[in-house]
């Protein structure tokens, strides 16, 4: 039973391997670098570097290869790079014009300050010439001056008082001149002043727009000099724009279709308001007409218009007051006439005058009543013509509310139920070019070095080589992945970071408690609106078909994954997962929806799980979250993280972003089964016929399964073929599927004395398999168990 029965660990064949094609490729490559560099081609011979490789043994013809590929990749990056540089030159020769341009502007601006010197060197040159022409008047008067007084000593023998007249008048001329002399002096010396005061100024100004233009030139240097060495950096923080850029559009497609909603209900609402108030105020105005209908009728039983009533009662008044009169003459004769006369004609007259008052306080109160009418008359048709100006209103805007719900409602007639699918149909209909991934253990390596420098804000994500072993054999394993850890040990940035590292797309999605059913994940139908309200889930599934992202990886990060029961929110993904690829549909609902139809759906209604996307959930273990139930426990691939407390100092920053091909890595993964295929099934008739099986199956009725076998041969080999131990793998996959809580550990009919009775037969498994090491990770799960059983928890 030891490992001399078992098979070598590979089966790969021992003869001399012929050239790789790429042979061919790396000499091209050669040749077409050559002139792009500016140096000539090297003297290469490829027959005899063929013979020199066939000569090589199968380990250095293994290395070389490696090489020889690597190497013959980096014909495309150097003209990458130089068609970028290029790109780059085009722009700093641009802002080199434009700076030209600008010292040609400064230039010109140096000529006009030279004509501004020229024309202070002219006003100059007219101040001296004023300035000498001064002089020589001043010379002039002199001269004058001094022949006035020959003259006055040559007439010093005439008379004297002609003698004293002249030379007052000479001395009055003299007086004049000297003035105008010294006024010419000050006027001259205030322009000359004012002149040298702007010339200073204009001075002042010129050099003081030349040396802000110089200092505006040298900061435009310095600036160049700093654009140009910005330059390498902004093709990185372009493509993080972009990232960004798509996940504000998904985020605000969900904003506007959430926004659209609530203008929806708001108009809805408010039809109804409006609706209420047209049958309130239809209600007042039938009682509006009820009351006037009354009036109307009064009116008729009046016998007439009140108005005429009023002139009525107006003229019975004038003949009141005559009949005063009267009565008033009739008292002023009873003193004259006869008094039975008057007596007869007084009791007449006061006869006629209670009539009167009667007929006058019957019409005064008729008066009052019809004015009364009257302004209630005019009260309503004022109101009247109120309630129907509003009525009028009130039919046009719930006529207009109408329209716009109906054109809304034939709008979406002619849309589609999927906006988001229909965009994606238009914008990502190019092939992307992606490119193989490394050998597997190279693979180890570099991503570990992309996903350390990936967050691009100067923290630094490290994971151990184990621990990306272990991940790179959970791909191959299973596409739902579980991430167990406390909190910051990087179970969110790993998934965010893979993507990032391989050139993929990751796509959030917060659960919720409340979720129950698919709907949570991918939206919902709402037929009255004849749209499909996609979530980030259902556009994510989209885009991975898409020509542009079907080659690439596709993460769908389920983050605080057991908040809800994912039994039941995902359990038509658990349902998909399990069948082959081609056949992996959920449903979105019972009948197409009308309008146009996204490419990719079947049907109109169903969502492909396309084999590029990875579900990767994260989940904590306290109060408010669910246990995981053994349905997706046993599908899916569970690792838990550890905080890396070691620093590596070898991880390197890549120099180029990689996008890395789904279909390359799947390919190296089938061959590493193949290749260890043999070895693995070895290993797994071991565990199976150990001690350790037997004892699990009787004593608890507790065994591997189907499942575990298919996912043991994926999982193992991928592992070992990227440098990983058997140990390692082994242990992992007996801990996640057997040794987890309620499995072996957690339990109530076990006791202390069981488990130490699993951890030896665990031991002999390792020691018949001859496996290094010790299982480390069920160890630990045996023993922490067995502690708290000692607690008696």
């Amino acid at each position: 039973m030891g490992k001399k029965n078992r098979l070598p660990p590979q089966s790969k064949p021992t003869g001399q391997a012929a050239p790789p094609p790429v042979l061919s490729k790396l000499f091209a490559t050669t040749l077409q670098a050559a002139p792009l560099l500016d140096i000539p081609a090297p003297d290469w011979n490829e027959q005899e570097v063929r013979e020199l490789w066939t000569g090589a043994p199968p380990e250095v013809q293994q290395r070389l290869g490696a090489f020889i590929e690597q190497f013959a990749s980096f014909g495309t990056l150097l003209k990458n790079r130089l068609h970028g540089l290029d790109e780059q030159r085009t722009a700093i020769e641009a802002e080199r014009q434009s700076l030209v341009q600008e010292r040609e502007e400064l230039s010109a601006q140096r000529s006009d300050l030279s004509e501004e010197q020229l024309k202070q060197g002219e006003l100059r040159s007219a101040f001296q010439d004023e300035q000498a022409q001064l002089e020589a008047k001043q010379s002039e008067l002199l001269r004058k001056e001094q022949a006035l007084l020959v003259q006055e000593a040559a007439l010093r023998g005439g008379l004297v008082s002609e003698r004293e007249e002249a030379l007052k008048l000479l001395r009055e001329q003299i007086g004049l001149l000297e003035d105008k002399r010294d006024r010419l002096a000050v006027e001259m010396q205030a322009q000359r002043e004012q002149i040298l005061i702007r010339a200073r100024a204009d001075a002042a100004a010129l050099i003081e727009v030349a040396s802000a233009r110089t200092l505006m030139l040298q900061e435009e240097a310095v600036e160049q000099a700093r654009r140009s060495a910005e330059l390498d950096k902004r093709e990185e923080r372009l493509k993080m724009n972009e990232e960004l850029l798509r996940v504000g559009r998904s985020v605000a497609v969900e904003a506007v279709q959430e926004e659209l909603e609530l203008v929806q209900r708001a108009a809805k609402e408010r039809e109804t308001r409006l609706q209420q108030r047209l049958d309130r105020k239809s209600e007042e105005l039938d009682r509006l007409q009820a009351e006037l209908d009354e009036l109307e009728d009064l009116r008729s039983s009046a016998g007439g218009d009140p108005r005429a009533l009023l002139d009525e009662l107006e003229k019975l008044r004038s003949e009141c007051r005559e009949k005063d009169r009267e009565l008033q003459d009739a008292h002023m004769r009873l003193t004259s006439d006869d008094p039975a006369e008057l007596k007869a004609q007084r009791d007449l007259y006061l006869n006629k005058i209670r009539e009167l008052d009667a007929e006058l306080v019957a019409l005064r109160s008729q008066e009052s009543n019809w004015r009364r009418s009257v302004t209630e008359r005019e009260d309503w048709e004022r109101a009247k013509a109120a309630m129907e100006r509003s009525r009028a209103v009130l039919h046009e805007q719930n006529d207009r509310l109408r329209r716009d719900v109906e054109s809304l409602l034939d709008k979406r007639e002619g849309e589609s139920a999927f906006p988001a699918l229909m965009l994606m149909d238009r914008d990502m209909a190019v092939d992307a070019h992606t490119d193989p991934v490394p050998k597997l253990p190279q693979l180890v390596s570099e991503l570990r070095s992309r996903i350390a420098y990936s967050g691009g804000d100067g923290k630094v994500l490290q994971y151990s080589t184990e621990d990306i072993q272990i991940f790179l054999g959970g791909l191959a394993m299973s596409h739902l992945h579980i991430l167990q850890g406390i909190s910051g040990t990087g179970k969110t940035s790993l998934a965010m970071a893979f993507a990032k590292a391989v050139g993929g797309h990751c796509t959030t999605v917060a659960v919720q408690a409340g979720w129950r059913d698919r709907n949570d994940l991918l939206g919902y139908y709402n037929a009255f609106e004849k749209k499909y309200y996609e979530k980030n889930t259902l556009q994510a599934l989209y885009r991975a078909q898409m020509p542009q992202w079907k080659d690439r990886f596709n993460i769908v990060l389920l983050d605080e994954m057991n908040l809800s029961r994912p039994e039941q929110y995902f359990a038509d993904f658990l349902s998909a997962l399990e069948m082959n690829e081609p056949d992996r549909w959920i449903n979105l609902m019972d009948s197409p929806a009308g309008g146009m139809v996204p490419a990719l759906l079947r049907g109109g209604r169903d969502i492909l799980v396309p084999p590029n996307v990875w579900f990767i959930g994260t989940a904590n273990q306290d109060e408010t979250t669910n246990s995981f139930a053994d349905k997706t426990h046993d599908r899916a691939f569970v690792m838990e993280l550890h905080k890396f407390d070691g620093e590596d100092a070898t991880l390197k920053r890549p120099e180029s972003p990689a996008q890395w091909s789904v279909s390359s890595l799947k390919k190296s993964f089938s061959k590493a089964v193949e290749v260890w295929k043999p070895q693995v099934e070895n290993l797994l008739q071991f565990i199976n016929a150990s001690e350790l099986t037997s004892l699990l199956s009787k004593q608890w009725h507790l065994g591997w399964g189907n499942r575990f076998e298919a996912q043991f041969k994926r999982f193992v080999p991928v592992v070992l073929e990227s440098g990983g131990s058997e140990s390692v793998a082994v242990d992992h996959m007996l801990h996640s599927r057997m040794f987890r809580d309620g499995k072996v550990v957690g339990r109530h009919d076990m006791g202390p004395d069981d488990l130490r009775t699993i951890e030896d037969a665990l031991h002999l498994l390792w020691e018949e398999c001859e496996l290094e090491g010790e299982p480390a990770r069920c160890v630990d799960a045996l023993g922490r168990d067995r502690r708290r059983m000692e607690r008696g928890g």
